[in-house]
C-alpha cells in the first residue's frame, strides 16, 4: 500500500498547466508544520501534484493557504549534466474521492495555523 496524508500551507501559488490533450496539471509544494512543546516546528517541505479539476482548484490558491493533501509516493529518477543519479520523491494527488482537500483557516484560532477542522470540505 502506498498511501500518505499530509496537513500543510502552500508555499506558492500552484504552477498549473495544461498537457497536449488538454487536461489540467497543477505542481505545488507544502510546508508541514507540527507544535513542538507550544511552538511550530516546521517539519518539512513536501511537493505534490494534482489532476485535472483538484488542480484547477488549488491553482485558485495563494500562498499560505493550508490543505489537506492525500495520495501516493511517487519517486523519480534522472541522471543531471555531470552523470550522477538524482532523485526526487513527490506526492501524487489521488484522483478517487476527495483526495485533496483544502481546510478553512480557523479565525477563531490564536495564530494556530495548523489546525485543521475535523471535517475539512471535499472537493
Amino acid at each position: 500500500m502506498n498511501t500518505v496524508t499530509i496537513t500543510g500551507n502552500l508555499v506558492a501559488p500552484a504552477e498549473l498547466r495544461y498537457t497536449p490533450a488538454g487536461t489540467a496539471v497543477a505542481n505545488f509544494a507544502i510546508a508541514n508544520n507540527e507544535l513542538v512543546k507550544g511552538e511550530s516546528v516546521l517539519q518539512g517541505f513536501f511537493d505534490c501534484t494534482a489532476w485535472k479539476a483538484q488542480a484547477v482548484n488549488v491553482a485558485a490558491l495563494s500562498k499560505g493557504a493550508p490543505v489537506v493533501v492525500t495520495g501516493r509516493l511517487e519517486q523519480s529518477r534522472w541522471e543531471n549534466e555531470e552523470g550522477q543519479t538524482r532523485t526526487r520523491i513527490r506526492i501524487v494527488a489521488m484522483t478517487v474521492g476527495s483526495s485533496l482537500q483544502f481546510a478553512p483557516r480557523d479565525e477563531s484560532a490564536e495564530d494556530d495555523e495548523d489546525t485543521v477542522p475535523e471535517e475539512a470540505p471535499a472537493l
